[in-house]
């Protein structure tokens, strides 16, 4: 049902930002360059808790579906395509190039 997908999905919101996202060292404490669609998830995720906007909130003011955006959260999307990008922009204000203007986006994994 929707209440379960929801509540699914903030957890997963919460759960995945500090355990996926946040921690982008290796196992020895260094740095590593992370890949484009790590970037694009965490970048997401920064938006979000800047305007405190939850995944469903997020998909409703963008039109861009739960497990879409639930794939793109979790690691599981490694290609999110433009378009989607693109409408979450939108949903969050902002322009592709306001969305690509960060450091997050320097020196990404090939």
């Amino acid at each position: 049902n929707t209440f379960t997908t929801c509540a699914y999905i903030h957890n997963l919101y919460n759960a995945r930002f500090d355990k996926i996202f946040v921690n982008t060292s290796t196992t020895k404490g260094e740095n590593r360059n992370m890949k484009l669609h790590e970037a694009v998830g965490k970048r997401i995720m920064e938006f979000c808790r800047e305007r405190n906007i939850t995944p469903n909130k997020l998909c409703t003011m963008s039109g861009v579906i739960q497990s879409t955006v639930n794939s793109i959260f979790s690691g599981r999307n490694k290609n999110p395509k433009l378009a989607t990008i693109q409408y979450l922009c939108s949903g969050l204000g902002i322009t592709f190039a306001e969305f690509f203007d960060s450091p997050i986006f320097n020196d990404l994994e090939d």
